[in-house]
């Protein structure tokens, strides 16, 4: 004989079945409709699956930035998203190409990808890294950069077959920044560039260039998650 007992919350009843192996199930206008329309069952279960599985992917796609090589630097001090870095020298690939920001980041990636995945004297294929920095030369032109693993040095980098990538030195130095997530629509770059100088004028410090943009992350990564940052030299 089964029995059965249960819990009533307010026009649902949870039954407990007495039989062994058998869990909880719900009656009501739930289990009414699932009878009625067993496909809408499977759809949200599918959909249920869909959402679990898409949310760990963007999960994993936002954080791919952490398994690349990244410039070393030393944490000075932190004023929440802005941070004062110690860097280390490095060596990067870069380009200066004319056009605005986005027009100019969308062709120089691709020039200094082709170098990377092998256009060059050693047909080496080179890591990626991150972050992609760029940089207004003037009012027409961009320079985009990808630092290189720090195995290379400017001297033991292949040579680009491009004339247009040049491998240069980037010095040690103290570095202002913040970080923040979003779109690079040039308004959020322009409103965290402001915060930041307002910033460095409040503590005091002294720039010694212009500012320069720093992405992890790829286009395809959702603007929530992306990590971007403004980065100024400042005097140590």
């Amino acid at each position: 004989r089964m029995v059965t007992s249960g819990l009533r919350i307010g026009s649902f009843l949870v039954v407990q079945s007495g039989l062994p192996g058998r869990h909880p199930s719900i009656s009501g206008p739930f289990r009414r409709v699932a009878r009625r329309h067993p496909m809408l069952k499977y759809f949200a279960i599918t959909l249920g699956t869909f959402l679990l599985l898409g949310g760990i992917g963007t999960l994993l796609w936002s954080n791919m930035s952490r398994f690349l090589e990244q410039p070393q630097f030393t944490l000075v001090a932190s004023h929440g998203p802005i941070e004062i870095r110690q860097y280390k020298s490095a060596a990067a690939a870069e380009v200066t190409v004319l056009g605005d920001r986005d027009e100019a980041a969308r062709d120089a990636f691709r020039i200094l990808f082709r170098y990377i995945s092998g256009n060059n004297g050693a047909a080496d294929k080179i890591s990626m890294t991150a972050p992609v920095i760029q940089s207004p030369t003037n009012a027409e032109s961009w320079t985009v950069a990808f630092y290189l693993p720090s195995d290379f040095s400017p001297e033991t980098a292949p040579q680009p077959e491009d004339s247009r990538v040049s491998i240069v030195p980037i010095s040690d130095a103290t570095v202002a920044t913040i970080r923040f997530s979003g779109r690079w629509s040039p308004q959020n770059l322009k409103e965290h560039q402001a915060r930041l100088e307002a910033f460095l004028q409040e503590e005091g410090l002294t720039a010694l260039g212009p500012p320069t943009f720093a992405f992890f992350n790829d286009p395809l990564t959702p603007p929530p998650f992306r990590r971007n940052e403004v980065q100024i030299r400042i005097s140590g």
